[in-house]
């Protein structure tokens, strides 16, 4: 699945580049809509020249063949804050962001569910195809808890997660 998201994002990518108007600077907009590499659609909205900040939804299903032919779904909330190093047609920027989601799974196995808040902190840059159109990429580094909750019992854990990466179309009006 993950293949296929990615060879569609790339085609999009592709076809987009071989016909797109190349901006000299980006515009300044009110708005930003940005769909992610992670599933999600995100709205953003500029306070000033350098800074920025967003919100979105993530949702996403899942089937796992093999011994238990289990099935599963992600719903999460990010929100975050964007801080631009430079602002031009290749800007640079650095990213605070945090999420809530859950997953949860059904299957031949008992049902289980598992809530996770991720904080990201990330740097990357943002190419303006066309002054209202970009692609952005962004890797850092992240802290994942974990609470897992089975029928029977439960556990709670922390993790590590680098690199942490995420790639992005936006159009801005």
């Amino acid at each position: 699945m993950q293949f296929k998201t990615t060879s569609l994002s790339l085609g999009l990518i592709i076809s987009i580049l071989s016909f797109s108007a190349i901006a000299d600077e980006p515009s300044n907009p009110n708005y930003g809509l940005s769909f992610s590499s992670s599933n999600q659609l995100t709205m953003r909205k500029p306070l000033n020249e350098s800074t920025m900040i967003y919100g979105g939804i993530g949702l996403a299903g899942y089937e796992y063949e093999g011994h238990d032919n289990s099935t599963g779904n992600n719903s999460s909330l990010t929100l975050g804050a964007r801080d631009y190093l430079s602002k031009d047609r290749l800007s640079k920027f650095i990213n605070l962001e945090l999420t809530r989601g859950i997953t949860s799974y059904s299957g031949n196995t008992p049902d289980y569910q598992n809530m996770y808040t991720t904080a990201n902190i990330t740097y990357g840059i943002e190419y303006f195809l066309a002054s209202n159109f970009s692609i952005e990429g962004s890797a850092g580094v992240g802290i994942n808890w974990q609470e897992y909750t089975y029928p029977t019992y439960s556990y709670t854990y922390r993790n590590n997660s680098f690199p942490a990466v995420r790639l992005a179309l936006t159009y801005y009006w």
